[in-house]
């Protein structure tokens, strides 16, 4: 679990509206790719396609382990600098 400043800086960017400016909330910049996401906003939209791997799931042998959010959370503590 979060705690501390990085908790109160994910609380106020998923409270904050437009959700286009929540990347600015957290690290205090725009980021490219989170607007870039939000663009796209029907499945359909050849961004969306063009990183559709279902047809090749069948073809991996690796073993996977599915992480919940929580999970996710974690680990983007570590990899998203937060400013003071």
């Amino acid at each position: 679990m979060f705690l501390g400043r990085e908790a109160r800086k994910l609380k106020e960017a998923f409270d904050h509206l437009p959700i286009e400016e929540a990347d600015v909330v957290v690290t205090g910049k725009r980021d490219p790719f989170y607007r870039n996401i939000l663009v796209h906003t029907h499945a359909e939209d050849a961004f969306w396609t063009s990183r559709d791997h279902t047809v090749s799931l069948s073809q991996v042998n690796a073993a996977v382990h599915l992480m919940g959010v929580d999970m996710i959370f974690i680990f983007a503590r570590f990899s998203i600098h937060i400013p003071p």
